[in-house]
């Protein structure tokens, strides 16, 4: 069972998790569902952050309109931190996120050794949209 949180950090991640990934202020709906998720242990702090990144919302604000290279290299800005520096690193991750899809990718990333060396369970990536962006 996912860690239930109290309710301060539950406050806390939910802020981190909106504005780290959704670039915005918690709306009030948005920001009670995570609570409740966060503090009855219904779903883990990163099973959040994936399910903001294939979001209606993440789709039409940050990857509707970009190309799958650019949404890979936006997924894994937000995840690890950096960008996809070479060609060879951008073609396998724009593939890799056509052929699995944009959830999958993510998800793919948050298990990924560098995330999980980076993050502890409890942590929202810290990156959030600040890098320049392609």
């Amino acid at each position: 069972m996912p860690k239930q949180y109290s309710h301060g950090d539950a406050a806390r991640l939910a802020g981190e998790v909106f504005g780290k990934i959704l670039d915005r202020e918690a709306d009030p709906a948005g920001y009670e569902y995570v609570l409740d998720c966060l503090e009855s242990g219904k779903k883990t702090l990163r099973q959040i952050v994936i399910e903001f990144i294939s979001s209606d919302e993440f789709i039409e604000r940050f990857a509707a309109d970009s190309s799958p290279a650019q949404t890979a290299s936006l997924i894994n800005r937000l995840l690890l931190g950096r960008d996809l520096v070479n060609a060879e690193e951008l073609r396998q991750a724009r593939c890799e996120l056509v052929r699995q899809g944009l959830r999958k990718y993510a998800e793919g990333l948050a298990k990924s050794p560098e995330y999980q060396s980076q993050f502890a369970s409890n942590t929202v990536p810290a990156f959030g949209h600040s890098l320049p962006v392609d």
